[in-house]
């Protein structure tokens, strides 16, 4: 079976299409594919990664796979999952991947400016993301991640507010405030880096993403905030733990702390992959805007079926 990989600011993907699988002779089922994501992302038993992401056509009729607009202006259909199986609506770095991984495939279409425009359906509803290729072979990505939602149904949270999300860190109240940006993120802000780097904030933050104020658990975002255009983030994933860099926690952080005035509406967030823009258009949605890059064409030797 071969996979490709990919990766941006230090989340990797591992991404095939379902007619590949189906030709490999796995079975195309919610559990089945599950399994596969947990088996290929393991990074000590397999080749690892963050997440495995499918591509299948646009449109279609999946029992298993519910809930997508099969959206008639849309190329191709993003079936997402996390390194521990469980599924998600979306992410901000893996469909900026995807949409690398879907041109090579043939999929999506050319701009007057040379540019190239992928439209993906996903479970947060339809994105676009255009790709541009610079002379030294760099790819950078940007993906319309919408308008970042606030009302505490929509995140889902149990709250009266999203912006007064508070909780105890490092033996410290913070500051918390919550949003959707295709999933459910809680930000806590820290008084400075050395906490943003201590050795015991991973196993705090990772316990808080299931809080019970957040019925569909929450990725837990914690930052500081160096000047109104840049801040530092670390990353904690539902379903795949610290990552490198989160897509939607970047887009997320970033309208949150413009919503609350601690940042402007184009911020730059540094994490420990690299770094990624967020910025306001003039419809309200945010665009995510970072490198993507293939790394590498796997093949492993046996599979789920």
């Amino acid at each position: 079976m071969i996979l490709e990989k990919y990766e941006s600011t230090g989340n990797d993907i591992l991404l095939s299409t379902v007619a590949d699988l189906a030709s490999y002779g796995v079975e195309i089922s919610m559990s089945t594919l599950s399994g596969l994501a947990k088996q290929v992302c393991d990074r000590h038993f397999s080749i690892g990664a963050d997440h495995l992401i499918l591509l299948d056509e646009q449109g279609l009729d999946r029992e298993d796979f519910p809930g997508y607009s099969a959206d008639d202006l849309s190329h191709c259909r993003m079936i997402f999952f996390n390194s521990d199986g469980s599924s998600a609506e979306m992410s901000g770095n893996g469909i900026r991947c995807f949409a690398l991984f879907a041109k090579n495939k043939g999929f999506g279409e050319s701009l007057e400016n040379g540019d190239w425009i992928v439209r993906v359906e996903t479970l947060a509803g339809t994105k676009s993301i255009t790709l541009k290729e610079y002379e030294d072979g760099l790819i950078q990505g940007d993906v319309n991640m919408g308008q970042v939602l606030f009302e505490p149904e929509e995140i889902p949270l149990i709250s009266d507010s999203s912006s007064d999300v508070p909780e105890t860190l490092l033996g410290k109240q913070r500051r918390g405030m919550a949003a959707n940006s295709g999933i459910p993120h809680w930000t806590l802000i820290l008084d400075d880096e050395d906490e943003l780097n201590s050795e015991n904030l991973a196993l705090q933050a990772l316990a808080l993403r299931f809080d019970e104020r957040f019925p569909n658990q929450t990725n837990v975002d914690t930052v500081v905030v160096n000047s109104e255009h840049i801040v530092t983030a670390r990353f904690f994933e539902r379903g795949a733990n610290e990552t490198l860099s989160c897509g939607t926690g970047v887009t997320a952080v970033a309208a949150m702390l413009s919503k609350a005035g601690m940042c402007a509406n184009d911020v730059t967030v540094f994490i420990k992959g690299g770094k990624l823009r967020a910025f306001q258009s003039n419809d309200d949605s945010w665009v995510l805007s970072g490198p993507v890059r293939k790394i590498a064409r796997c093949e492993i030797s046996n599979s789920v079926s």
